[in-house]
């Protein structure tokens, strides 16, 4: 590959895969099942919808693993420009919703993803920023 007219390697376009986990029910948070975690807001603005926006733009697409059941947070993660995805077996633990999203995220054939659990609101875009700049880690073969 050639360099531009400044000498410098243009660097191919990566494909990073937002992973969105809001698909538990935040037992701990309240456990009567009657106060929704992620849609509790922070400075006017639901758990859930403030963790979108540290992977939207930084990540394409971002999808959002959710319940079933869920029309409003759905609704308010679309709006975040979220694709959505139903993981049936959520209430089995985490790593079913893990394991819905990252199947979703390898069929868009990602070099990365980037996995954040809905209910970290204060993790920073400059944070996320920060983990993309850095090169990829290519696999080990042998």
């Amino acid at each position: 590959m050639t360099g531009d007219a400044f000498g410098a390697v243009p660097q191919p376009a990566r494909r990073i895969v937002g992973v969105l986990l809001a698909a538990g029910r935040g037992r701990r948070f309240d456990p009567s099942g009657r106060s929704d975690k992620l849609m509790q807001p922070i400075d006017g603005v639901p758990v859930a919808a403030r963790a979108a926006e540290s992977l939207r733009g930084l990540c394409e697409p971002v999808l959002a693993v959710v319940r079933p059941q869920r029309p409003q947070l759905e609704s308010l993660l679309r709006e975040r420009g979220c694709l959505i995805v139903v993981c049936g077996d959520a209430d089995s633990g985490m790593g079913h919703s893990l394991a819905a999203g990252a199947g979703a995220a390898v069929a868009l054939v990602p070099d990365a993803v980037v996995v954040l659990p809905a209910d970290m609101p204060c993790v920073s875009r400059s944070t996320v920023r920060r983990l993309l700049e850095r090169p990829l880690e290519q696999p080990a073969h042998g």
